[in-house]
């Protein structure tokens, strides 16, 4: 008898060690202190200010690479609750962030940060920590693109090189919940050179159809012009 009460007791404990370390992945970023790199610590302010009960910053910047990312971790209590990824869908913050960061920069010229991105490839990056201890990359922004002069770097945050809707929290993805975050890009995103359509995974609308991919576009003045241009030379 005793000894089945021992066995259950350490099942028990058991379930509840998983349980706590479940929640503390959940959760890593919730609990650590927000820290700030003194060069940009004005602009790291401004966006956690915003967004910072959502996300935690991290700043990681590659000298030898010549790279630099504002990586923005959705923390658990944003993943782990439908209405705040309902009223603040992450498209919104990544949006907001980049317009945070050029605002800036167009405010303050002679900047650490607008210097670097003259040389450096500069990324806005907004993940997700999941439970394996690993990282879902969700979206990301830079400041260029490879073109046909090979890739350019700007004093900007300019192209959606990736989008990811099939790893956002609670989001139902259909064709709707797409045209919903690129007219909200499309509000404040007139300086956008570039835009990510390759969303969609098998049996989700078809990423090919040229004429929903050329929809997207005509909601971006600089991009429908590369797009025209493009077109242009290859008839």
């Amino acid at each position: 008898m005793n000894r089945m009460v021992i066995i259950i007791l350490i099942c028990v404990m058991c379930l509840n060690l998983c349980f706590c370390k479940k929640t503390d992945e959940t959760y890593r970023y919730d609990k650590k202190v927000q820290l700030f790199d003194k060069e940009y610590e004005d602009v790291e302010k401004q966006i956690t200010d915003k967004y910072g009960e959502y996300i935690y910053l991290e700043l990681i910047k590659d000298d030898s690479n010549k790279s630099i990312d504002f990586r923005l971790i959705l923390k658990g209590t944003y993943t782990q609750n439908n209405k705040a990824s309902e009223d603040t869908p992450v498209y919104m913050i990544i949006e907001d962030v980049r317009v945070m960061l050029n605002d800036y920069m167009n405010s303050n010229p002679d900047c650490l940060l607008t210097t670097l991105l003259s040389d450096y490839r500069g990324h806005i990056s907004l993940t997700m920590w999941v439970e394996n201890t690993h990282y879902k990359l969700l979206y990301e922004v830079i400041n260029g693109g490879n073109f046909d002069t090979g890739y350019i770097c700007e004093p900007r945050f300019v192209t959606y090189s990736e989008i990811d809707l099939s790893q956002t929290p609670y989001n139902i993805v259909d064709e709707e919940s797409a045209i919903r975050m690129f007219d909200y890009f499309a509000r404040t995103g007139e300086d956008i050179i570039a835009v990510d359509t390759a969303i969609w995974n098998s049996g989700m609308t078809d990423d090919s159809s040229d004429e929903w991919r050329e929809n997207i576009y005509t909601k971006f003045p600089l991009v429908i012009e590369r797009y025209n241009n493009s077109e242009s030379r290859s008839n």
